[in-house]
């Protein structure tokens, strides 16, 4: 492996059994190494970037990559320039600091993006290597690929929210509202895993209960916000259910 680029210190990171030092600048270390990993925020790349392409480089063709999932491979191009193989490896899985333990990416679809094929089978072993599941991604496909991860993960957590707020409007209290919906959403998710999305969806929306969908609405009257989204989710299924209904 390699170093990697943080915006703060810390204890050593660890790919697999193997220890990777941290480093908050660009060093002759870091440089010289056959990976380097740019772990920074996605507007701060480019600008990482010049800044490596600008250190000295014992070795005359590393492996630099980025973890961004939507940033294409343009950002690195100073480093292309300088000789060094480019590539992407975004690990399909949410990293929440609270509760971050066990295997890293066990079974966890990993994006690999590379200009070269030698880039692209190192970026593929590294994702092996702690339980990945490597897939090549275009280029030009990174935006949807992103897009599909925060709507499987950022989504689904704004919606529970959006599910808890209802359950606390009903007398609920926050631990029993909890555990329930979690229960139900693990068996929705389950059900989408089994037979697909289309397949899976239940409720009012599926059966064509109208008179429900408006005692929902009644109930969200008073709060704007949550009306917005819970419409433009019906709006969204019934649209769905239709198409796949044609197929």
């Amino acid at each position: 492996m390699g170093a990697s680029w943080n915006r703060s210190p810390g204890e050593a990171l660890r790919w697999g059994d193997r220890e990777i030092p941290r480093h908050t600048a660009i060093d002759p270390q870091s440089a010289g190494a056959s990976a380097i990993c740019l772990a920074v925020a996605d507007d701060a790349l480019p600008r990482v970037a010049h800044m490596l392409a600008r250190a000295p480089w014992p070795s005359p063709s590393p492996l630099v990559f980025h973890l961004a999932g939507s940033v294409s491979l343009d950002a690195l191009e100073p480093l292309a320039r300088r000789g060094a193989i480019t590539g992407s490896l975004h690990p399909l899985r949410s990293f929440p600091e609270a509760i971050l333990r066990g295997g890293v990416l066990d079974g966890h679809l990993c994006a690999v993006t590379s200009d070269s094929e030698d880039g692209r089978r190192r970026l593929q072993r590294l994702a092996r290597d702690v339980g990945g599941r490597p897939v090549d991604l275009d280029d030009g496909d990174r935006a949807a690929w992103h897009l599909a991860g925060v709507a499987g993960s950022n989504f689904l957590v704004a919606m529970m929210d959006f599910a808890e707020q209802q359950m606390a409007r009903a007398g609920m209290d926050v631990e029993t509202a909890r555990a329930g919906l979690t229960l139900l959403a693990e068996g929705a998710l389950r059900a989408v895993r089994e037979v697909g999305p289309a397949k899976a969806l239940t409720g009012p929306v599926a059966r064509g209960d109208r008179s429900t969908l408006e005692r929902h609405r009644r109930c969200l009257a008073d709060h704007p916000r949550s009306s917005e989204v819970y419409e433009a989710l019906v709006a969204y299924m019934t649209a769905r259910l239709g198409e796949s209904s044609g197929d």
